[in-house]
């Protein structure tokens, strides 16, 4: 007996149930044909009557329809149903979500075995079952909450874990703080600008606040990606790395957080990937709070429209920014400006290369600006394009040595011995690709 079913539909019988999910638990979404067509009567006696049913019921309406054959089979899965024993709806809502991702499962397996071999298959629609089972487990355990008993302000903070860029206390300021758990933060800028170095930067201030910062390089092997957080730690140039081993090995060793690098460079990597890596990582006690993207444009979509690339990229943003809410990070990545905008002097939204829909998507987005002559002076222009917390649209200056990864408010003296840095408080250990399997 197929008892998962049937505790479906012995529970639906009650008003309460059928009110809290009939608008999810529809007759076509039974793949099996006799659980179907009882369900159908379900409904129907359900639209009739403001009471709950009973089995006499359900009886009775398939005697008045069917003989017979017929009868006998329906009768067959009404009796599986009364044995079962009926849920309340909290307790019902785990019921209905194995049951609709089991069928939604089904229907696209056997969508596919059916087509295969038929050189028909429109790979969308396979997709499309399995993408719902999938989003089915939010759509079920969605809360509601109720303005009147919310936290007053002040006895609850609603942009929890709020870590510093730290490459710029007035940038941080803007932004009330910095980027927040579950948001979406976006480095925006024109090739060879300074999105890795930021990004890697970013990182490596987060490590030194103490978070776990999980970094997926899509472009730069490992071992460029730890050069530059090297760089972030000591101020060396390569050259100077090469030459003080152990100056660089004493900096990895006093970070307060954990920095892990997964090597994924043109390796084809979904967004669904990357979270199977973090809740792996969690699951064997690496709790990674803090995760970076090298870079947004490199990410597969989960389900590829060949007809439609921007649609791709825009789902694959929009998977990014809901990773960042289903694990409770701040996600942290990069995109590249359109030709136009790389010769904006200050970039904009309508700046944003191929797809605008990630400006929709991102919780922040942050345009790198930068002159030819300000390149050659070390000065960087950091504009707010977008932010959720304000209105404030400011642009902060910047000093970007890029060859030290030196990156400081502009108007801050750098003592040549106490260079205010990223990175000068990093500590607890830098892991590369070996310690994060795939």
């Amino acid at each position: 007996m197929d008892t998962l079913p049937a505790t479906v539909l012995r529970s639906m019988l009650t008003k309460e149930c059928w009110s809290a999910f009939n608008d999810l638990v529809k007759p076509d979404v039974f793949t099996n044909m006799d659980y179907r067509k009882v369900f159908q009567h379900i409904n129907e006696l359900h639209e009739g009557t403001d009471k709950d049913l009973t089995i006499s019921d359900i009886r009775m309406e398939l005697e008045s329809t069917y003989k017979d054959t017929r009868l006998e089979e329906l009768d067959g899965i009404v009796t599986q149903v009364e044995e079962m024993e009926p849920r309340s709806p909290d307790e019902l809502r785990r019921y209905i979500q194995k049951f609709l991702q089991r069928e939604y499962l089904t229907e696209g397996a056997n969508y596919v075995a059916a087509h295969i071999h038929s050189g028909e298959i429109d790979v969308e629609t396979a997709f499309e079952f399995f993408a719902r089972a999938r989003e089915l487990a939010s759509v079920i355990d969605a809360e509601v909450l109720d303005f009147a008993q919310a936290d007053l302000p002040g006895h609850a903070d609603d942009r929890p874990m709020v870590t510093s860029l730290g490459v710029s206390d007035s940038l941080d300021a803007y932004l009330h703080g910095g980027v927040g758990a579950g948001e979406l933060l976006i480095y925006l800028a024109p090739p060879s600008r300074g999105k890795t170095s930021f990004l890697w930067a970013t990182g490596a201030a987060a490590a030194a606040q103490g978070r776990n910062v999980l970094g997926i390089t899509l472009e730069l092997s490992a071992r460029k990606c730890v050069r530059r957080v090297d760089q972030c730690l000591t101020n060396f140039t390569r050259d100077e790395l090469i030459g003080q081993p152990l100056r660089v090995s004493a900096a990895r060793k006093d970070m307060p957080g954990k920095l892990y690098i997964k090597d994924w460079s043109y390796t084809g990597v979904t967004v669904d990937d990357i979270k199977a890596l973090v809740v792996r990582m969690r699951q064997r006690g690496e709790p990674v709070d803090y995760l970076l993207v090298d870079y947004l444009e490199l990410v597969k979509p989960v389900r590829y429209n060949r007809h439609a690339e921007r649609h791709n990229w825009s789902q694959t943003a929009q998977d990014l920014r809901a990773l960042a809410v289903d694990l409770h990070i701040p996600v942290i990545t990069a995109w590249q400006v359109n030709r136009e905008g790389s010769e904006q002097h200050v970039l904009s939204p309508r700046d944003v290369s191929e797809c605008w829909d990630i400006v929709k998507h991102a919780d922040i987005i942050l345009g790198l600006n930068q002159s030819q002559a300000e390149m050659a002076e070390r000065v960087m222009r950091v504009n707010i394009i977008k932010q959720r917390e304000s209105t404030e649209r400011p642009q902060v200056y910047l000093y970007c040595d890029m060859d030290r990864m030196i990156i400081r408010d502009g108007d801050e003296e750098a003592d040549d011995d106490t260079t205010r840095t990223v990175g000068v408080r990093l500590g607890s250990g830098l892991h590369t690709d070996r310690n994060v399997p795939a």
